[in-house]
């Protein structure tokens, strides 16, 4: 089993072979310039713990060392967005992932520091899906666009997708007509650029069946204490009906403000075959439905 929750560094390591979740140009995410003053917010009185927290879920790699931050994140923003200016790439790789699973749109400043430090980056989005997350894709694919396919690039640095699964996951459970057309974008881009098959492309493929199964089973669920497992399995869209039926539901921690519920979602079809997923639902008035499908692991 690969894990595939570490922080920047390492992930690329673990994700590049397997999940090709692939760097773009940086000019695919542009933020306004801004940020916070890292030295002053190191002094936080809370900070300190927040890194041990950090660091805890890197040295063991457990699922259960997420629950604490995700737990404490609505009160530590300023602490994790502080942790993203580490020079350590595992522990502001983990902090940029902890205010996505929060749904925190403070975390772009998280996102304007990882592209000062590198030259290329995945495609990530923070939260709902905006206007200006739409824009960047659909200004990127026109700038690669031609009369009679798409540049796709030259050498070792050509990415073999310019977008990661829980991107697409996420226009998947938007649903809407813009989503809809830019699925169809990263479908047309990939057949025409990326080679070899991957999970990525393989999904993309997939997506007007997993459009039409989202959308009825990805918004409105109700649940109780007891029954919270079962109800995600019998909605967990994203997987095939097969491995639906034997899936393992964990919930691993709820928010500070209660209207998230971060669980891990995975499989095992053998010793070396299986995935695990990162949850999350959110709150929407006397329902919950699915904000956030991010892989966390593969074997």
């Amino acid at each position: 089993m690969y894990p595939l929750h570490r922080g920047l560094g390492k992930m690329r390591t673990l994700c590049l072979p397997l999940l090709l979740v692939v760097c773009v140009p940086s000019a695919f995410l542009q933020f306004p310039r801004g940020g916070i003053n890292a030295q002053e917010t190191r002094s936080s009185a809370t900070y300190s713990d927040t890194l041990r927290m950090i660091k805890a879920w890197l040295q063991t790699e457990e699922t259960r060392e997420l629950g604490p931050l995700f737990s404490i994140g609505d009160e530590r923003t300023t602490d994790l967005l502080t942790a993203c200016h580490s020079e350590d790439e595992d522990v502001s790789g983990v902090a940029f992932l902890t205010l996505q699973l929060l749904g925190k749109s403070e975390g772009e400043n998280c996102l304007e520091f990882l592209l000062q430090k590198h030259s290329s980056f995945a495609m990530f989005w923070m939260g709902e899906l905006r206007d200006a997350d739409f824009k960047r894709a659909e200004d990127w694919f026109a700038q690669k666009r031609t009369k009679t396919g798409y540049i796709c690039g030259e050498g070792s640095e050509l990415p073999k997708s310019p977008v990661d699964e829980s991107f697409i996951y996420a226009l998947i459970l938007d649903g809407s007509p813009r989503a809809k057309l830019l699925l169809v974008e990263i479908r047309t881009f990939e057949n025409s650029c990326i080679g070899d098959d991957n999970t990525v492309q393989e999904l993309s493929q997939e997506s007007d069946s997993l459009l039409e199964a989202a959308k009825s089973a990805s918004h409105k669920l109700s649940f109780g204490t007891g029954n919270l497992e079962s109800v995600v399995r019998d909605s967990a869209f994203f997987l095939t009906p097969d491995y639906r039926k034997e899936s393992s539901v964990q919930v691993i921690a709820h928010n500070k403000a209660g209207d998230r519920i971060l669980l891990e979602v995975s499989y095992h079809c053998g010793l070396k075959c299986g995935r695990g997923y990162y949850v999350v639902l959110r709150q929407d008035g006397s329902f919950w439905e699915y904000a956030l499908i991010r892989m966390a692991w593969i074997s």
